[in-house]
């Protein structure tokens, strides 16, 4: 009596979320069905009602940028992949579309260092995975040593080792998170010399580009594009890729 009721519990908690799952994923096909058929319009709005209904994942936002890249929207389709590189950063097809995309609308950026490159290898949830394992194999080893016989040498090793590794990935984190809250322009907007409507222009910030807001008035916000200008924009023609809860 006591299995048939755990049973049926249990059968009553799961039941709705594989049927959750399976039209999550019946959607899903749904919306690759219209990109495949060149309905790109169609693909896009699945796309997003699947994200309104169930949050981001890399599979839908990588495919919704290609959507948008698709219809001629680079600023929206930039964004799209921005968000999913911050859910798989070593993505290398959201990576190879997304430089396609900045390429193919003169967004050239800098060429990224070396140290850079490693820093955005991993996320930042990947790179305090590495100092949670490093401070484990220091905590094993100063444990360990107490019922086994372990060197000074290898005690000495894996302390630096650790103490490195350590170093490297607070270093990638704090860099990592400079650009974990940038913004994408949605569109073309010029930059103005203060927050007002009328105010002289100083600029623009092309659809597309990255920038990093600092100041907020009003319906204006002043940003620091990835080129080095500043000046205010409209909020309504950037967002964030890391949405505010």
């Amino acid at each position: 009596m006591i299995t048939r009721t755990l049973f049926l519990l249990l059968t009553l908690i799961l039941l709705p979320q594989f049927a959750t799952a399976s039209s999550q994923n019946q959607k899903f096909q749904e919306a690759n069905s219209f990109y495949s058929k060149g309905d790109f319009t169609t693909a896009i709005t699945l796309y997003e009602s699947l994200i309104a209904e169930h949050g981001y994942s890399p599979g839908v936002l990588y495919n919704l940028g290609n959507s948008y890249a698709q219809v001629g929207y680079p600023g929206r389709a930039i964004l799209s992949y921005e968000r999913a590189l911050r859910l798989s950063p070593s993505n290398s097809d959201i990576l190879g579309n997304l430089e396609k995309v900045q390429s193919e609308n003169g967004l050239f950026t800098r060429d990224k260092s070396l140290g850079s490159r490693i820093a955005n290898s991993l996320g930042i949830n990947q790179w305090g995975m590495l100092i949670l394992v490093a401070l484990t194999a220091v905590s094993a080893t100063v444990v360990g040593s107490l019922y086994l016989r372990i060197s000074r040498r290898v005690m000495t090793s894996v302390c630096i080792g650790s103490a490195l590794l350590i170093l490297l990935s607070c270093i990638s984190m704090i860099s990592v998170r400079k650009n974990w809250f940038c913004s994408i322009m949605i569109t073309s907007s010029p930059l103005l010399i203060s927050p007002f409507e009328g105010a002289a222009k100083v600029g623009t910030a092309r659809e597309g580009r990255r920038v990093f807001p600092q100041n907020f008035h009003g319906s204006y916000v002043y940003v620091v594009s990835e080129t080095g200008r500043t000046g205010w924009l409209l909020t309504s023609d950037v967002q964030p890729v890391v949405p505010k809860l």
